[in-house]
């Protein structure tokens, strides 16, 4: 009861900061008393409870608790399949949260109600891992696994590659705020997978027996320097190892994951300052943060501003270490720029209506010298990562900011 009295930042506000206050002062009141030495354990199950807020109207959680709990809920709904324990982490983010929260419980009930969903019964990763492996021994194909979310695919030398199911729907694609991602107009989609992450050098290696990028620190960065005709090329050759249909997601398809069923300006509400909690951009993606907003603003030269960014030894960075989107997709925000297949439109104005009522279908054009670019990168400002921004490039163009992200239809 004395640690349940606790306000302000040391309080006791969740079961893992709850156990840890206990296990400390159960040693303080032993050796104020001079009684024998203790050691105290607490045991939370399933873990993912850990970061749970109880008694929310007498403690006043932080900022972070209330950001790792709706992290938990979402990844219990699209990573575990666990809706049960999603609609415990939802419901106590209720009071915190009510449009969001009620808006997902909405979601979860509605899967729930849907026959066949499989729930995963248990949260531990080797648990789910030991039933993945089950699966994959009894099933006739043992080069991919796949569940009512998540499709695996085995590439050469056991390195896999995680592919999210997007579910079918309809969005307002586009934004007010500049030319080119003008006028806002409803799209329909039909369900797809799109991957997890961007293609990771490991990946694309495995694939092309070669890593064209420049920053190669860690495997598991994204690859880069890959124009949209390599990307292209690493699809044939992919389809050709699993026989499936792989290919770069329409313009539609990734903003309409991107948003993952948000309108705000990027896919976790409208304040940019959050940006650096899920994404990799010029700001953070140094030694020291930048404010390149005002960088460009106050000297709006390319070359000046990229040897500031050098200078503090901006790069890629490796997939996943950010927040994910409500659909459980990783850096869809900075990193790398990510080609769609698309060619390039200067505005939505002329967009038919067959186009609109089936975004998995590419906008085709007698132009096929640009593709377009989505997502923003590890060198731009945050203009550059909001979910309707827009980009281009020529379809042969190599450049360190620049990679893909793989899609394969589910219908």
């Amino acid at each position: 009861m004395e640690s349940l009295q606790i306000q302000g930042e040391n309080n006791c506000a969740t079961v893992e900061r709850l156990c840890k206050r206990l296990k400390d002062r159960v040693l303080e009141i032993n050796r104020e008393y001079k009684k024998p030495f203790q050691t105290p354990y607490t045991r939370i199950e399933p873990e993912t409870k850990n970061y749970l807020i109880f008694l929310p109207e007498r403690i006043q959680p932080t900022r972070q608790d209330i950001s790792t709990l709706r992290e938990n809920a979402l990844k219990a709904e699209f990573i575990l399949n666990n809706l049960k324990l999603a609609e415990v982490l939802w419901t106590r983010l209720v009071i915190y949260d009510l449009d969001e929260a009620l808006e997902s419980l909405l979601r979860i009930r509605q899967k729930l109600q849907q026959p066949g969903f499989n729930l995963t019964s248990s949260l531990s990763s080797q648990s789910a891992q030991n039933s993945s492996v089950k699966q994959s021994e009894s099933a006739k194909d043992t080069s991919s696994k796949s569940s009512s979310q998540i499709l695996t695919e085995t590439l050469p030398g056991n390195i896999k590659l995680e592919m999210v199911k997007i579910p079918a729907g309809s969005f307002t694609m586009g934004s007010d705020e500049y030319d080119d991602e003008k006028p806002k107009h409803q799209v329909k989609l039909q369900e797809f997978y799109l991957g997890k992450y961007p293609v990771t050098q490991e990946q694309y290696e495995s694939v092309m027996g070669n890593n064209p990028s420049n920053f190669q620190d860690n495997p598991k960065n994204p690859v880069e320097q890959v124009s949209w005709e390599d990307a292209q090329e690493f699809c044939q050759k992919l389809n050709q190892l699993t026989g499936k249909k792989y290919r770069l997601p329409t313009e539609a398809e990734w903003e309409y994951a991107c948003r993952a069923g948000t309108q705000t300006r990027y896919y976790f509400g409208d304040d940019q300052s959050l940006l650096k909690e899920y994404a990799w951009y010029g700001d953070n993606s140094g030694d020291s943060f930048l404010d390149t907003i005002k960088m460009w603003d106050a000297d709006p030269n390319w070359e000046n501003y990229y040897k500031k960014l050098m200078d503090n030894n901006c790069k890629t960075h490796p997939v996943g270490e950010k927040k994910l989107n409500n659909w459980g997709l990783y850096d869809m925000s900075g990193n790398v720029w990510e080609w769609c297949e698309d060619p390039w439109h200067d505005s939505y104005a002329n967009k038919p209506e067959n186009i609109k009522n089936n975004g998995n279908t590419i906008w085709s054009s007698s132009d096929i010298s640009f593709r377009v670019l989505r997502g923003g990168s590890w060198n731009n400002n945050s203009r550059n990562c909001r979910s309707a921004n827009r980009n281009r490039n020529n379809a042969d163009v190599r450049n360190n900011n620049i990679g893909f992200r793989l899609a394969v239809s589910a219908f």
